[in-house]
């Protein structure tokens, strides 16, 4: 099967680079497998392997695969371009968003000399690998690396690992959005303590409040599902407390009210529990 296959591939390289120091306009480069038609804006402009240029803004980018043994959940995500930064988007398509699992790889001027690398991944607190070496959980913050070429992988329990090469630049702070399909061969071993384990979850749940924290970009995407392949209904700022409505219990991700009565969900590697529970 074709999802069987894409679900094992452990290895993709992902270039993410400057594009033209004095290039007036933004490029991106969008791979997918399988191979899929390419929306930008609700516009047909091509399949993948696909690259295109446009002026510096946000785009509304969607992957609709070209599937004709088994029908494939498109792709469809909001990607803020920058003049002369040439972005790259990577997919591999599932049956289903947990299936399915990609990276988008971005970059944020800074200043200075030093080159920042950060990953954000889906699931939150997945073991991120810099370069074979250091390691961290995500949200993870790699700081005053050498410019040029590196290797990362970000794994999880219960997930494929994805490893991708980045390109570091000096001055800039690269994020990459990591999101990991699930392994459907995987079994979980028993766990010695599964009370405790309970309990933590059952805690989880009863948070009532988070502060958003402080991003790279200085404010947080609010999206219509829990996971950064949803649509983006809106943002919010660091430093602002919301109520909680819900938490998904697969991503970690919170249901917030932040707009007149409306409700969307943030990512939980950039926001946390304000100490106030429900009674």
């Amino acid at each position: 099967m074709i999802i069987a296959v894409v679900a094992l591939i452990l290895v993709v390289v992902i270039g993410y680079f400057l594009y033209n120091y004095l290039n007036s306009k933004a490029a991106i480069f969008v791979e997918s497998e399988p191979v899929s038609i390419v929306y930008v804006d609700g516009k047909q402009v091509g399949k993948t392997p696909y690259e295109g240029e446009f002026d510096e803004k946000e785009i509304t980018l969607k992957l609709v695969p070209e599937s004709f043994d088994q029908p494939l959940l498109p792709y469809e995500t909001n990607v803020s371009l920058s003049k002369g930064v040439r972005t790259v988007v990577r997919r591999s398509l599932g049956e289903s968003r947990q299936t399915s699992s990609g990276e988008i790889v971005s970059f944020e001027k800074i200043g200075g000399e030093a080159a920042n690398v950060s990953v954000i991944t889906t699931p939150d607190g997945a073991e991120v690998i810099f370069d074979s070496k250091d390691r961290e959980f995500s949200p993870a913050r790699f700081s005053s690396v050498p410019s040029g070429s590196h290797n990362l992988e970000a794994k999880a329990e219960g997930y494929l690992s994805r490893k991708f090469d980045v390109i570091a630049e000096n001055g800039y702070n690269l994020t990459a959005i990591v999101e990991l399909a699930k392994d459907l061969n995987y079994t979980p071993e028993e766990s010695e303590e599964p009370k405790e384990a309970t309990a933590s979850a059952e805690l989880k749940q009863d948070v009532k409040e988070i502060t958003i924290m402080d991003t790279p970009t200085g404010f947080l995407r609010v999206r219509s599902g829990p996971s950064v392949i949803d649509e983006e209904v809106g943002r919010v700022t660091p430093g602002e407390t919301y109520d909680v409505v819900s938490i998904d219990e697969d991503t970690g991700w919170y249901e917030i009210e932040f707009d007149k009565n409306e409700s969307g969900w943030v990512t939980n590697n950039y926001a946390t529990p304000s100490g106030k529970v429900k009674n």
